[in-house]
C-alpha cells in the first residue's frame, strides 16, 4: 500500500475513533435515570449523525482499499 494511502487511512480511523469514544460518552449519558425527553431526543440525534458520519468514512476506506488494488493511471 501507498504511503499516501496509509496515511489518509491511518487519519479516517482515528477521526472515527474520535467519533466513537463521543458517541459513546452520549450513550452513556442517556442511561441517566432523570433523563427528559427533549435530551433523550437530542441524543439520538447525535448518535443518527455519528453512525451516518461512521458509515461515511467506513466506505471511504472501503474505496481506498480498493482504488489501491487498480492499476496507477499515472503516466496514461
Amino acid at each position: 500500500m501507498e504511503e499516501e494511502t496509509r496515511d489518509l487511512l491511518n487519519r479516517l480511523f482515528a477521526i472515527a475513533t474520535d467519533i466513537l469514544e463521543r458517541t459513546h460518552e452520549v450513550a452513556a449519558s442517556g442511561q441517566s435515570a432523570n433523563i427528559d425527553a427533549k435530551t433523550a431526543a437530542l441524543y439520538a440525534r447525535q448518535l443518527m449523525q455519528a453512525g451516518r458520519d461512521i458509515s461515511s468514512i467506513a466506505e471511504t476506506v472501503r474505496l481506498l482499499v480498493k482504488a489501491e488494488g487498480r492499476p496507477s493511471l499515472e503516466g496514461r
